[in-house]
């Protein structure tokens, strides 16, 4: 047998899913002498009492590749893992419980590629970056969540020239980033330095939560054939290396969170920076005019560069074109110019949470042909854009919530969030129509008034939020691929439709007036764990079927339920004290008038 793979493939960084194999590692495997591949992922597994790592004492003298990531091992690093002397790939990721005070061990892996030892804790491992340079084959190290304090040790001989990929982010640095000792690695495509934190308190993480809250794009090229630089939410300080602006190949820069004390720090490094596309510079404390950041971004001739995220910083002054231009919050004012139409190649226009006032007409979006996603939520800014418009563009993402729009809904927007109204407007007739390649549809605290359209069930919404209205008649057939329908607080009645979605996860409906009882027809929602139905007036049984489902909230108070409570439910407590008006149910019947259920 030459490969041995039997990781749990339904599982993954954020849970153990599946059917796990448990147990221990069976020293039978040493019988497997020539075994090139062992891959034992996402199980349960462990060898001997204490769960620690196999040592394989070099029994598998022709392992290539293992991959043992996800497995709950804990204690030490087995030196003797340094024994597997053809060792090209190396992952014990995601195994909080290891901690390791040595990496000599390395230096006897001459074909090592690939080492991932990530929330392994590395804390007390003196000088590992010298065990590290011992590996001359080495491409890709991720030492990410390992308790690492600093990079800065002085490493001026190193044969790392084949290093690729490093990922040393969710660490403790918090020193210059000039002083890094991987600035002489000239051979880096990826560095990955997000989130390092200043704490030196060890993270507890088990699978199942994120392992990452910074979004990498993929981000900067430090040196001649770097593509990827990331340093989000870094506690790294200081100025960048002079030889950042000598980047030819640079393509993609993250610096998000980086401790920029004034625009002028890093920008003068980026002009020559013809092949920079993505620049992401949010978070960094930048001040001062957007003009002076502007210019001083790359010069070049063909000018490459496509996205700008400037989110969360303290800039001011007036708008320029880009292809995505995100300017979120801010403290812009004035009037978005109508300039910003001439900006043929936009796609994505964010401006959401600044000072800018006046109208936006249609003719500020007649040349934006290309347009996709655009957020001008948080401003006082006045919509006006006759129904009948068509524009040049399909939106599948609008935010324009906390702008004046109304009384009339732009016919042709395809994806709307929360467009307030001046006053009372009915819901024009081709709602469902012009709505129907919508996916999310939020049109929630408006004054919308009137009945639902019959035919929503040809709809595509998936999420569609009308709660905070002021809608009356009957629940129509709901649309076919339905996730989340919240249509609560408002003056709706009747009974509800006989059918509704398979694909239903949540549903509000309370205060409301709706009557009738709850069809069976609900149980064929097999994913449905959220039901609000409070303050209706629904009567008769519970479907029994919520008693087989894994529910994890089910409000049904002040209705007028009665008959048994779903056996399997019997013994369910809301763990609310009887005060509230919700009484702890535990018994066999509902009584009419107030009920919660959780």
């Amino acid at each position: 047998m030459l490969e041995l793979r039997l990781r749990n493939a339904r599982a993954g960084y954020y849970s153990y899913g599946g059917a796990p194999l448990a147990g221990q590692i069976s020293r039978s495997l040493l019988a497997l002498r020539r075994l090139r591949r062992l891959d034992l992922g996402w199980n349960h597994l462990h060898q001997g009492p204490g769960g620690r790592v196999p040592a394989f004492h070099g029994g598998l003298a022709r392992l290539e590749r293992l991959d043992l990531p996800g497995v709950p091992f804990v204690g030490g690093v087995p030196p003797q893992l340094g024994n597997l002397s053809r060792l090209r790939h190396l992952d014990l990721s995601y195994a909080a419980g290891l901690k390791a005070r040595d990496l000599s061990w390395l230096a006897r892996l001459p074909s090592l590629r690939y080492l991932n030892l990530r929330m392994a804790d590395l804390g007390e491992v003196a000088g590992w970056p010298l065990s590290i340079t011992m590996v001359p084959s080495l491409r890709v190290l991720d030492l990410s969540e390992c308790s690492l304090v600093s990079v800065n040790q002085s490493v001026p001989h190193h044969n790392l020239t084949n290093l690729q990929r490093l990922d040393l982010s969710w660490n403790y640095f918090d020193h210059p980033i000039a002083s890094a000792w991987f600035w002489n690695v000239t051979s880096l495509e990826y560095l990955h330095l997000g989130v390092c934190r200043r704490s030196r308190r060890r993270r507890r993480v088990s699978p199942g939560l994120e392992k990452n809250g910074v979004r990498c794009v993929h981000g900067a090229c430090l040196f001649l054939g770097l593509h990827h630089h990331h340093l989000g939410s870094t506690s790294m300080h200081g100025r960048f290396p002079d030889a950042l602006g000598d980047m030819a190949s640079l393509r993609f820069l993250d610096s998000s969170g980086y401790a920029y004390t004034s625009s002028s720090i890093v920008m003068p490094q980026l002009k020559n920076l013809c092949s920079l596309e993505i620049l992401n510079l949010g978070s960094s404390r930048l001040l001062g005019a957007a003009a002076e950041i502007f210019e001083n971004l790359p010069r070049c001739s063909p000018n490459r560069l496509q996205e700008l995220y400037l989110t969360d910083n303290s800039i001011d002054g007036d708008l320029v074109s880009l292809s995505t231009l995100d300017l979120s919050g801010n403290h812009l004012t004035g009037h978005v110019s109508g300039a910003i139409a001439t900006l043929g190649n936009l796609t994505n226009l964010v401006l959401r949470h600044n000072g800018f006032d006046g109208v936006i007409r249609e003719e500020h979006f007649d040349g934006l042909a290309k347009l996709k996603y655009i957020d001008m939520s948080a401003n006082s800014l006045k919509i006006e854009i006759g129904s009948e418009w068509m524009p040049p563009f399909r939106l599948w993402y609008a935010d324009f919530s906390t702008c004046r729009m109304g009384p009339k809904f732009p016919a042709r927007l395809k994806w709307m969030r929360n467009p307030p109204n001046p006053g009372p407007c009915p819901i024009p007739p081709w709602f469902s129509s012009a709505f129907s390649n919508a996916i999310f549809l939020n049109v929630s605290q408006n004054e919308l008034s009137g009945g639902l359209q019959p035919n929503m069930e040809n709809m595509s919404v998936v999420n569609l939020d009308l709660n905070s209205n002021q809608l009356t008649g009957r629940v129509p057939p709901l649309p076919k691929n339905i996730a989340s329908l919240d249509i609560s607080m408002n003056s709706l009645s009747g009974p509800l439709p006989a059918n509704f979605g398979v694909n239903l996860l949540e549903l509000f409906l309370f205060n409301n007036g709706i009557t009738g009882s709850v069809s069976e027809s609900i149980c064929k929602s097999k994913g449905l764990t959220n039901i609000y139905l409070a303050d209706n007036l629904f009567e008769g049984e519970l479907p029994q079927c919520f008693g087989n489902r894994a529910i994890v909230y089910l409000d049904v108070s002040n209705n007028s339920f009665s008959g048994s409570i779903p056996s399997s439910m019997q013994n369910c407590n809301t763990g609310l004290p009887t005060s509230t008006g919700w009484p702890v149910l535990n018994g066999t019947s509902f009584s009419t008038g107030q009920n919660a259920w959780y």
